[in-house]
């Protein structure tokens, strides 16, 4: 999942249109195709699988100080590794928020499970709310001096991808890191003020999930779960296609119908983490049967070097062989699905013989190590 949203990311200029509200679709049958995939994988549901399955972690960390100070540890280290890939990789790093979550989330762990899932859906509903808030206000009409500031905006927005094109491809190691590190700060205010609360919220959610041994496969069955798998699941993929529509037709700078649809996106993305784990854990003994699902189950083990090996190896395509916003978008599309296959031959292998990952390890190192003593 990662392969498809990130590779777009790295290698073009795709995030300054989304924002801008450009219409992509214009293009070829092909890159219109890939818009939909890019699409049909949102960022957040990614991330809300992930961070609820980190809700594992910290389960009992709240009994005793020794508990919380490793857990304490564990995201400062991913704090300080998102930190350094955020500014030295990739600007769309996500680890950052991670570890910020995590630290947010620590004070609260000693709740009751009911409080943790009801402080998890306010956090998770709140954006929803403000981007809810936006279109009411837009129903009686935008003002005119509203728009054309939106309008200046977008347009703007338009022309930092011609600036980062330009970076991106000069060869030049100061002009690219310059860029980086504005696009770096550019996607903290996008994406902080919303996808930070709902990362918060859904590490509650799986911290009270995983307290209950909802992630144990001997609960697969639960009643829980069939809801996720048979309400959460249709209900977000009706809400997410209807936000991939309207951010493929509905191209202008602020609307009523491109306010609703960000609505609907916002409260897609996390029934949609909810179905995704229901339909893992419901399914899990029937898709590691076969081997493409075992190679999804390695890579998944190695979550944290795939994730950086696919920052690295994009960037190094994107900025040292100059090939950012060179390559169409359904290319990068056939090219993530490719990585997912060689990462998950790769990988297999690994876990067959019960390696650890070499981020994993890292991030290990650091987080038991012992402090000596002078």
């Amino acid at each position: 999942m990662l392969f498809l949203t990130n590779v777009p990311l790295i290698m073009s200029g795709i995030r300054y249109r989304e924002v801008a509200g450009f219409d992509i679709s214009t293009g070829s049958t092909a890159d219109t195709l890939g818009w939909f995939v890019f699409h049909s994988t949102p960022t957040m549901m990614g991330i809300g699988i992930f961070v609820m399955l980190m809700g594992m972690g910290l389960v009992g960390a709240h009994r005793t100080p020794t508990g919380m100070t490793a857990a304490r540890r564990r995201f400062l280290v991913l704090g300080a590794l998102g930190v350094v890939h955020g500014l030295l990789v990739w600007w769309g790093d996500i680890l950052l928020y991670y570890a910020v979550a995590g630290l947010c989330v620590l004070p609260l762990l000693r709740l009751s499970q009911r409080m943790l899932v009801a402080v998890g859906v306010v956090l998770i509903t709140f954006p929803v709310l403000v981007t809810l808030a936006d279109a009411i206000a837009q129903i009686g009409g935008i003002p005119d001096d509203v728009l054309r500031g939106l309008e200046r905006t977008s347009a703007g927005l338009m022309g930092q991808e011609t600036t980062a094109a330009r970076r991106y491809t000069s060869g030049d190691i100061g002009q690219v890191a310059a860029q980086r590190v504005a696009d770096w700060w550019g996607y903290i205010q996008e994406f902080a003020p919303i996808g930070l609360l709902q990362v918060c919220g859904l590490l509650l959610i799986g911290t009270a999930l995983a307290r209950k041994g909802m992630f144990h496969p001997a609960n697969a069955n639960h009643p829980y779960w069939r809801v996720m798998a048979w309400r959460a699941g249709p209900a977000g993929l009706l809400l997410g296609v209807a936000g991939i529509l309207v951010r493929t037709y509905d191209t202008s700078a602020a609307s009523l119908l491109g306010a609703l649809g960000s609505t609907a996106v916002l409260i897609s993305s996390p029934l949609l983490a909810l179905w995704w784990c229901a339909a893992v854990l419901r399914n899990g003994e029937w898709l590691t049967r076969s081997h493409p699902g075992r190679c999804l189950a390695a890579i998944g083990r190695y979550s944290l070097t795939t994730y950086l090996g696919c920052s690295v190896i994009a960037t190094v395509a994107a900025y040292g062989l100059g090939l950012y916003g060179i390559v169409p978008l359904w290319m990068l599309q056939l090219l993530a699905v490719t990585a997912i296959v060689i990462a998950g031959e790769l990988a297999l292998p690994a876990r067959d013989r019960n390696r650890v990952g070499p981020v994993e390890a890292v991030v290990r190192a650091f987080t038991t190590a012992e402090r000596r003593s002078p």
